[in-house]
């Protein structure tokens, strides 16, 4: 049993989702192209990923050598190419061992239950068998082929055979079948084996992992074909192969980051006045400067460097602000200009005696006159209601009103001096 999904396709989907559909038709091709050549069974597809089984181990092994091989020979839409998880990546040897689509696969070997499915009326597969499987697809990467111990352990079943086969004098079936048990399996079996000799495979054990539902941890070994060997290497070595050109240099940006911070300090200790600049620490940057290298890409990158541009933009516009408000450059500029902003503003507008709108003598002035304004027109409007005639409930549209009540919020709505011109507005009597 084979399961195989891409890997960060949900990514891919969401930043390129036109790129994504041809790029799913090439998928599904180049899958269901060596189902048919190499006699493989398609249980069903959930989305990007694959269920499938084979008559035999080495089969199984023998597609998914065959589609992660022609998954580098396929033209795939530049933007899935100049992508983060489809760019090309070489070994060291300078063969491509990534292009495209990075399709991760995991098999496992056993008997599973087999049902027909009551609305398709396509055999389905189910029991515990499949979902190991399916848990040991999940333990791989992109690229990567990941199998159970039990695979293993058929596949070398199916190498002991083939060997005690060539070694016997007579090559027939009839001895094919006494090897294998057979003649069908024998058959295919050694078809499968030639092939995957011309091939040439390594494996590389991972250890026990624990799986996800599952009680018992199971043994995980990576398998590649020679040509796709250059994947086993450590994820250094591909994290240097692959790390793309960038706009940016991070040393760069970790200095600025560095000199953001230090002006952030300053602009934060001139607000008391007595200011103590703090040394920031050291360790945010340093922790920066460790971050993974695959990460550190263009799109990382750049909304990084303006943001920090902005931070140190702002830093400097505060301290130029500040020596403008204090213009004493007989002193050193944190001293003078150590004060909360408000004040200076204030000190700004007795040295010149003048009130400067927006400081905080000027806002408070504003808003007292304007609660000021606010009462008088409540206590008018209380006054004119008072003094209506009728006992029902009056509305405030329809209310009377006397000369005097409306020439005094006439008078509290305008300005000094402008009401004797109040006549040739033409406002109707409210009576």
């Amino acid at each position: 049993m084979v399961f195989t999904d891409i890997k960060n396709s949900t990514v891919m989907w969401e930043n390129h989702s036109v790129a994504m559909r041809s790029g799913i038709r090439i998928h599904n091709a180049v899958m269901r192209r060596q189902l048919r050549q190499v006699g493989g069974y398609e249980v069903k597809t959930e989305g990007d990923a694959f269920m499938v089984s084979f008559p035999t181990a080495t089969s199984a092994l023998l597609w998914c050598f065959n589609v992660q091989r022609d998954l580098l020979d396929q033209e795939w839409p530049d933007e899935i190419l100049n992508s983060e998880g489809g760019r090309e990546i070489q070994d060291s040897e300078g063969r491509v061992i990534y292009k495209g689509l990075s399709v991760r696969m995991g098999i496992h070997w056993g008997a599973p239950v087999c049902e027909p499915d009551p609305v398709t009326g396509r055999m389905d597969y189910f029991g515990p068998m499949v979902n190991r499987a399916s848990r040991i697809s999940s333990e791989a990467d992109g690229g990567q082929i990941t199998v159970s111990s039990d695979f293993i352990a058929e596949i070398s079943r199916c190498v002991g055979c083939y060997s005690a086969f060539k070694e016997r004098g007579e090559q027939t079936m009839q001895a094919a079948e006494e090897i294998f048990g057979d003649a069908e399996l024998a058959r295919a079996v050694i078809r499968d084996l030639e092939d995957l000799d011309n091939k040439t495979y390594k494996i590389k054990e991972l250890g026990e992992r624990k799986l996800k539902g599952l009680e018992n941890p199971e043994v995980i070994c990576l398998m590649y074909p020679l040509q796709l060997a250059g994947r086993l290497e450590s994820k250094s070595a591909q994290k240097a192969v692959s790390q793309p050109k960038l706009s940016v240099n991070p040393d760069d940006l970790w200095k600025l980051w560095e000199i953001a911070v230090r002006l952030e300090m300053l602009c934060s200790s001139l607000t008391s006045e007595r200011p103590v600049l703090k040394m920031h620490s050291a360790d945010l940057v340093a922790k920066l400067r460790e971050t993974s290298p695959e990460l550190l890409t263009d799109q990382v990158m750049m909304p990084m460097l303006e943001q920090i541009v902005t931070r140190i933009e702002n830093c400097m516009s505060v301290l130029y602000i500040r020596r403008l408000l204090v213009p004493d450059s007989a002193k050193p500029l944190a001293m003078p200009t150590a004060a909360p902003i408000y004040d200076l503003l204030e000190r700004l507008e007795v040295r010149l005696g003048v009130k400067i709108s927006g400081s905080a003598a000027a806002a408070a002035a504003a808003a007292d006159a304007e609660e000021s304004e606010r009462r008088s027109l409540e206590e008018m409007y209380s006054s004119s209601s008072a003094s209506a005639s009728s006992s029902a409930a009056v509305s405030p549209t329809t209310a009377p009103r006397s000369s005097n009540s409306r020439k005094s919020y006439i008078q509290l709505s305008l300005p000094t001096g402008v009401e004797q011109s109040v006549p040739s507005l033409n406002i109707p009597d409210l009576q």
